[in-house]
């Protein structure tokens, strides 16, 4: 049975995501022996394999938004998710380089945060 989940270093992502804020890109790369070749035809020589999942939060209380960016604060963290390409669950490794955050306004007595947009960037799967 198929099943909905995204799950950041343990925290369940899924509560704070925007309306269609999570994205799974596959990005490949390649080595420096790929691309044009002198007769016009293209040559793929790729070596990794990663996938990019770009996060956008709905606007978050402080406390939300903590807990959101702790998950994300170690070098390197796990992600569960339901993944298009392989079809089910799988967990793989992650990394953040960049998390901007920015004070929106005060709700209710409370700190209310803009959303956050999270670009988490796969180790990758090297290919032999």
């Amino acid at each position: 049975m198929e099943r909905l989940t995204f799950t950041v270093n343990g925290i369940n992502f899924l509560p704070f995501t925007a309306e269609g804020g999570i994205v799974i890109k596959r990005n490949d790369v390649d080595s420096s022996d790929a691309g044009e070749m002198l007769d016009g035809t293209l040559r793929r020589a790729r070596i990794i394999m990663r996938r990019t999942i770009e996060v956008k939060t709905r606007a978050l209380y402080t406390d939300e938004i903590k807990a959101v960016l702790a998950a994300v604060w170690p070098q390197f963290f796990p992600v569960e998710f339901l993944d298009p390409f392989e079809g089910g669950v799988i967990t793989r490794e992650f990394y953040v380089s960049t998390v901007p955050a920015t004070v929106s306004r005060l709700k209710n007595g409370k700190v209310y945060w803009d959303a956050v947009s999270i670009t988490m960037i796969e180790q990758g799967v090297p290919f032999a």
